[in-house]
């Protein structure tokens, strides 16, 4: 058989899960069997410098399974003829995907790939999910290094590298891993994360550092960890791996910041729930056990009154308190008959006064958690006291509840909308009894009077925006909670499920 000419405009190629793989020369209009034993390719690349040169991951073993099924091949000949490679390296996962496979502009026998898994030599063992290097075509690989934000890449069953391309000009690998695009050099020098934004991160909890408003961290749950924006949202940095279900910034040190992760829970196994970083997200460590501190941690709470003292909510272990910056943490669950805690406030006129948002309702406690009371019955998950009016506080969940004592008792507020939306209640911290709401109904409200009088805005969110209708039932607890930044004008940072994070400017 002559192959075709694969140069001229027009060439496609199909692969059929039945008969093999095929090839047109006239944009589709008749096709060539080139093979009818690759029925099941897992994935093909063709050279850009010699486009006869082709590779392919074949399937040999079909539907009936069996060892060594993965094979790679090559052709020269336009794909008509092809000869297997090697059977030490498999770019396949049957629960993944396929990683990509990126052929150097210049030289054909360059290849990367990233492997579900390759058999490394030099240690007579198999390494998964890793970076592979070919310089003869296929015949060998050798293993390349990680980006340094990832060290144990390999035994994170999340991570999987879902493209992979190889850019002439500029010359460089670029590839997509744990929901960022990533440059990677050729000299294996760290990895520079280039995506300058948060596609696809599920966001859940934010942090602002009150002394910088530009500076944002966002908590994300798809193992996709902290990022961190210093120019107040445009661009961002990914500065911690995994999963994250809340973050804080110690207002006393900027530098100081606290993840909570969950424990056991996270792909990447973490020890400690509680994550520490003294250098602004540069680099993290395992806070020290501590038996009071929870393995499902919903929110960090700063007291900014208190240099060192710390709160930490949790979904099943209630609240934790330091008095040490987080080093040392002790239960103070007294009178919390309700271990799922999702939301907690520190009242601005007395910080001995905290309340606090669980599945059993709203509690209050008058000496900084030590003891607390049930104030109302109704599960709560969102929590907030007005800085800019004494004794003000709003609590949220399906309804809106107001209450002008401190949290000592609650009257019903909540807004007339159909479809009974989970509500997530934010406020302004310049402007007394400035509010906002966000309904899951992708719906977001304004109130200038303490929620008396609404505005309605539709249709300003992602309409797959989600709220708190699932937040709090994924890994970690999570509960999205939007925060807003004290800046000129004031902005309102949105967690989202889907899009990352979401900024809207406060109406004025």
């Amino acid at each position: 058989m002559t192959p075709p000419d694969l140069s001229t405009e027009g060439t496609l190629y199909y692969e059929s899960p039945c008969s093999g793989f095929y090839a047109s020369k006239d944009f589709g209009n008749t096709w060539t069997l080139l093979n009818g034993t690759f029925t099941e390719m897992l994935q093909f690349a063709q050279s850009p410098s010699d486009p006869l040169r082709m590779y392919a991951s074949v399937n040999t073993c079909g539907s009936n399974g069996g060892s060594n099924c993965q094979q790679f091949f090559s052709s020269s000949d336009g794909g008509v003829a092809w000869s297997s490679r090697t059977a030490s390296v498999e770019f396949c996962s049957g629960v993944f995907g396929c990683g990509g496979i990126a052929i150097s502009p210049s030289n054909p026998d360059e290849l990367y790939g990233f492997a579900d898994s390759i058999y490394v030599a030099s240690t007579n063992s198999w390494d998964f999910k890793v970076l592979a290097h070919s310089t003869d075509g296929g015949l060998s690989w050798s293993p390349v290094s990680y980006p340094t934000l990832y060290p144990v890449i390999n035994s994170a069953p999340g991570y999987y590298m879902t493209s992979l391309q190889w850019l002439s000009n500029p010359s460089m690998l670029i590839g997509v891993l744990a929901e960022h695009l990533w440059q990677i050099p050729f000299d294996g020098s760290p990895w520079g994360d280039i995506d300058k934004g948060l596609a696809a991160n599920f966001g859940g909890q934010i942090a602002i550092d009150p002394s910088s408003p530009a500076t944002v961290y966002l908590a994300a749950s798809n193992n996709s960890g902290i990022s961190k924006s210093t120019d107040g949202g445009s661009t961002w940095k990914s500065t911690f791996n995994g999963t994250a279900a809340s973050v804080a910034v110690d207002p006393f040190n900027s530098n100081h910041l606290l993840v909570g992760v969950p424990a056991g829970l996270d792909p990447l196994t973490y020890s400690n729930a509680l994550q520490v970083s003294n250098d602004g997200g540069v680099t993290w460590s395992n806070g020290s056990a501590s038996t009071g501190l929870s393995d499902l941690p919903t929110m960090i709470l700063f007291d900014p009154t208190s240099r060192g003292t710390v709160y930490m909510s949790s979904q099943f272990g209630g609240i934790s308190k330091s008095s040490d910056g987080g080093v040392t943490w002790s239960t103070i669950t007294v009178g919390l008959s309700s271990p799922s805690v999702y939301s907690i406030a520190l009242d601005p006129t007395n910080s001995q006064i905290l309340i606090a948002g669980t599945g059993g309702g709203t509690y209050r406690s008058q000496d900084g958690g030590q003891t607390w009371s049930q104030t109302n019955s109704s599960i709560i998950t969102s929590v907030s006291f007005d800085p800019n009016h004494a004794g003000v506080a709003y609590a949220a969940y399906k309804t809106l509840l107001k209450s002008t004592d401190h949290g000592n008792s609650w009257i019903d507020m909540t807004p007339v909308l159909s479809g009974s939306p989970y509500l997530n209640v934010i406020v302004d911290p310049k402007v007394a009894d400035n509010l906002l709401v966000i309904a899951s109904l992708d719906t977001v409200g304004w109130s200038p009077d303490g929620g008396k009088t609404w505005t309605w805005y539709q249709n300003v969110l992602p309409q797959t925006y989600f709220t708190v209708t699932g937040d709090f039932a994924s890994v970690g607890g999570g509960i999205s909670l939007p925060t807003v930044a004290s800046s000129s004008p004031e902005v309102l940072y949105i967690p989202s499920m889907t899009s990352g994070i979401i900024s809207l400017t406060m109406p004025q």
